[in-house]
């Protein structure tokens, strides 16, 4: 940090497209972020609007995926704001008892998705914005099929479905009494939940120290791996190598300029606005298309969101990280694809 600010040492360390960007464009969101979702995440966890969307979505999530109810209101704060803040969320469910590590690794991979705002912004680099509303549609759908499906298979299948030792789980279960009507049971869940809050004090006290521990700890690991995998891709032709084995699948579903289009996909897993950066110079409209939506739905990438889940400690290391970011990459490829023709 100290180098990237004073641009001292090699020019690929300091460049506005290396170090640059995540100093002086990324890192003071995150820091806005962490303080700004200390304070308003209570809002969303302390006061009954988990209990209450939970109780109503519990059958409908766990039917379909395998998760309480409460995993929407996870999707809804990242919808809102930014992945961080769905995965910080999850997160602190995790350690109040409200998630198993399972159950909170398959939420901060599935649904902690990045926000419609920052969508746009992706969709705006390769200038296709007018296409907007089929386009997130087209991200919306590949997301719910990669939440259907991907927590089904290792890795996330084989992390322990168990809460946080020495968590005691809250206290706000109740039984639907007969007669009673599900909004009913839920609004009640919901009122005990709120009467046993914590006072807000201690809250947003809570949540300061946790965003100021997560920004000291994020801020280096974000620097470091930003930094070498930026410069990977901006200095050298190691994503031309990385990108040959999905050359043919692009090939296969006939995408036009695939080597072109492997390498800034393959970028995504480093940083969020690479993958449309490289991507913008690509003439096909539907290649572009293809681009910004696997890379949106994506939900993992190493400048920032991965070190925020694997700092988590819910069973996610790196390498297990990057296996899912292949498995979302391998269902949402045709999916946006056929979509893209569709549309575009």
């Amino acid at each position: 940090m100290v180098l990237v600010y004073f641009k001292v040492g090699p020019e690929w360390i300091w460049s506005k497209y290396t170090g640059g960007i995540l100093l002086n464009e990324v890192a003071p969101i995150l820091l806005a972020l962490y303080f700004v979702s200390a304070i308003l995440l209570p809002l969303l966890t302390e006061f009954g609007l988990m209990e209450f969307v939970g109780t109503l979505l519990n059958k409908t999530f766990s039917k379909a995926f395998g998760l309480p109810g409460n995993a929407a209101i996870d999707s809804m704060a990242s919808w809102l704001s930014a992945t961080s803040l769905g995965v910080i969320l999850t997160t602190q469910q995790y350690r109040g008892g409200h998630y198993t590590k399972r159950e909170a690794a398959a939420i901060v991979t599935s649904f902690s998705v990045v926000s419609v705002g920052f969508s746009y912004v992706v969709l705006k680099f390769i200038k296709m914005e007018d296409f907007f509303i089929p386009w997130y549609f087209s991200v919306v759908l590949a997301g719910i099929c990669c939440a259907l499906i991907i927590p089904r298979f290792p890795p996330l299948r084989n992390i322990p479905n168990e809460y946080m030792k020495g968590v005691k789980r809250p206290d706000t279960d109740s039984v639907q009494e007969e007669g009673e009507s599900l909004f009913s049971w839920a609004f009640r869940r919901a009122l005990l939940r709120a009467k046993n809050a914590d006072p807000i004090s201690k809250q947003i006290s809570d949540g300061v120290y946790a965003a100021t521990d997560l920004a000291i700890t994020v801020y280096p690991s974000m620097m470091i791996v930003g930094v070498l995998g930026l410069s990977l891709i901006e200095y050298t032709n190691v994503m031309s190598y990385v990108a040959i084995p999905l050359v043919p699948i692009l090939e296969l579903l006939q995408l036009p300029e695939a080597q072109a289009a492997a390498i800034a996909i393959m970028s995504g897993f480093i940083d969020l606005l690479m993958p449309v950066i490289i991507g913008s110079s690509i003439e096909s409209e539907l290649t572009r298309f293809v681009i910004a939506g696997v890379t949106v739905n994506s939900i993992i990438f190493l400048s920032e969101v991965a070190l925020v889940m694997m700092r988590a400690q819910i069973g996610l290391n790196i390498w297990r990280l990057f296996i899912i970011w292949v498995l979302r990459l391998l269902v949402a490829l045709p999916i946006m694809t056929i979509m893209g023709n569709l549309i575009v």
